[in-house]
C-alpha cells in the first residue's frame, strides 16, 4: 500500500511543479520582514486552499500565521508541515525561507492526492516572524503558547543550504537589548559634566571579546549598536546595542548571558550612566533530534535524488527548537546550488531565487511528501519516534 500511495502522492507534486516554482519565486520577489508576511501568507493560503485545505488565515491571533487542515479524514495522528516565508532586512530571502515555504505547501498538495489512503492528516503551520531581528520575533514560540500544536504528533521542516544534512546541531539563543543612559554635554567644552551612554557600551564590547577565550568556542556574543548618538559634538546620553548569545545548552546560555548582564553593570559603574535590559525576540532552544525521524528523511531525500552529508560545522538557532521540546521534530537541511554559499548573504539570496533551486525543492517537497506517507501509512513510525522523544 505505500508503495502504491507514494506513487499518487509523487505524481500530483510533478503535476503541480510549475505552480510550486512560481509560488517560492513569488515570494521570493516579494520580500517581507517578521510579522508583515502579508502576501507571502495570503499566496501560500490560496494554494493550499486551492488543493483542498481548509485554511484559517489569521490564526492564533497573529495576522500572519495560519493554519491548513485537510477536511473529512482521520484528525489523528496529525503531522505538521511547518512554513517559514520571513525575510531579511536589506537582503530580503538570505535565508531561503521562499523555498521552506513552498517545500511544505509542495508536500502538501502531493499528499492532498492521497488524503483519504492515510491512516491520519497532514496539517500545515504558517510560521512568522524565525528570522531574530524584528521584535518579538519567533512565531513557533507564540504558536506553542497559544496551543497550535496540541494535536500535532510530529513536526516537519526542510531548511536549504549548501548541503544536505538531515539532522543538524542548532544552539539555544537569548536576544538580548542592552541599553545605557547618561548625560548630555558638550563634548568640547563641558565634557566632564556629561557621562557618555556611549562609552558604556563600548566598555561592553571590549569586555565581551576579552571573555572570548573564557567562552570556549561553543558560546558566542554577538551584536551590533544600534543607537550610539546623534551628534559628535555631544556626548550621548543614551546608547543600545542588540547581542545575541549562543549556546549548544541551557546552562551554557545562562552562564553567557549572566556574563554579559555583568559586564553591562561593570561599564555603567566605570562610566557613571545606569544600565537596563530588555529581551527584545524569544528565547530558542537547541534543537532536541529524533533518530526516527532522522532516518526516514535520509532515506527520502536519497530517493529523490538528494544525498545527505555528516553534520558538521557551525550550529544556528531557530525557533524549530522550541517545538522539538514538545514533540518528535525534524529541522533537516536540503542543498540549493552547485557551490558552498553561506546563508545571511546576497549571495544566498541570488541562490534561493535562481533556477538552480528549482530542482532541489521539488526533490525536497517530494522527500518531505514521502516521509509523511510512511508515518501515516505505517503507524509504527510514529510511534516509535514518540518513543525516541521521550528519552532525555
Amino acid at each position: 500500500m505505500r508503495e502504491r500511495v507514494a506513487v499518487r502522492a509523487l505524481q500530483a507534486i510533478r503535476r503541480a511543479r510549475t505552480a510550486i516554482i512560481a509560488l517560492s519565486e513569488r515570494i521570493h520577489g516579494a520580500p517581507e520582514l517578521g510579522y508583515e508576511e502579508v502576501k507571502a501568507s495570503a499566496w501560500l493560503a490560496e494554494a493550499l486552499n486551492e488543493h483542498g485545505y481548509a485554511v484559517e488565515l489569521p490564526y492564533a491571533g497573529m495576522p500572519t500565521a495560519f493554519r491548513a487542515a485537510f477536511p473529512g479524514v482521520p484528525e489523528r495522528p496529525a503531522i505538521g508541515l511547518l512554513a517559514e516565508y520571513d525575510a531579511l532586512p536589506d537582503i530580503g530571502h538570505g535565508c531561503g525561507h521562499n523555498l521552506i515555504a513552498a517545500v511544505s505547501v509542495g508536500a502538501a498538495v502531493g499528499l492532498a492526492a492521497v488524503a483519504r489512503q492515510l491512516d491520519g492528516r497532514v496539517i500545515v503551520l504558517g510560521t512568522p516572524a524565525e528570522e531574530g531581528g524584528v521584535e518579538g520575533a519567533g512565531g513557533k514560540v507564540v504558536l506553542l503558547e497559544r496551543g497550535a500544536f496540541s494535536d500535532v504528533d510530529a513536526a516537519l521542516l526542510l531548511h536549504p543550504s549548501s548541503r544536505t544534512v538531515v539532522a543538524a546541531p542548532s544552539s539555544s539563543r537569548e536576544a538580548l537589548e542592552i541599553c545605557f543612559r547618561g548625560r548630555a554635554a558638550h563634548a568640547s567644552l563641558a565634557a566632564e559634566a556629561g557621562a557618555s551612554a556611549l562609552e558604556a557600551l563600548i566598555l561592553t564590547f571590549n569586555g565581551v571579546n576579552a571573555l572570548r577565550l573564557q567562552f570556549g568556542p561553543s558560546v558566542h556574543i554577538h551584536g551590533i549598536i544600534t543607537q550610539g548618538g546623534t551628534h559628535p559634538g555631544t556626548i550621548p546620553h543614551r546608547a543600545v546595542a542588540r547581542f545575541y548569545v549562543r549556546s549548544p545548552d541551557a546552562v551554557g546560555l545562562e552562564y553567557a548571558g549572566t556574563r554579559l548582564r555583568e559586564l553591562a553593570r561593570a561599564a555603567a559603574g566605570a562610566t557613571g550612566t545606569n544600565v537596563q535590559f530588555r529581551q527584545f525576540s524569544h528565547t530558542y532552544h537547541a534543537m532536541r533530534p529524533n533518530p526516527v525521524l532522522a532516518r526516514l528523511m535520509e532515506a527520502n531525500l536519497q530517493c529523490c535524488g538528494l544525498k545527505p552529508e555528516p553534520a558538521g560545522g557551525g550550529a544556528g538557532s531557530t525557533d524549530m527548537g522550541n517545538v522539538s521540546r514538545m514533540l518528535p521534530s525534524l529541522h533537516a537541511y536540503f542543498a540549493v546550488g552547485d557551490r558552498q554559499v553561506a546563508t545571511h548573504t546576497s549571495e544566498f539570496t541570488a541562490v534561493a531565487g535562481s533556477p538552480a533551486a528549482r530542482r532541489s525543492l521539488i526533490n525536497a517537497a517530494r522527500a518531505v511528501a514521502l516521509t509523511c506517507v510512511d508515518l501515516l501509512v505505517h503507524p509504527g513510525h510514529l510511534e516509535r519516534a514518540r518513543l525516541a522523544h521521550r528519552v532525555p
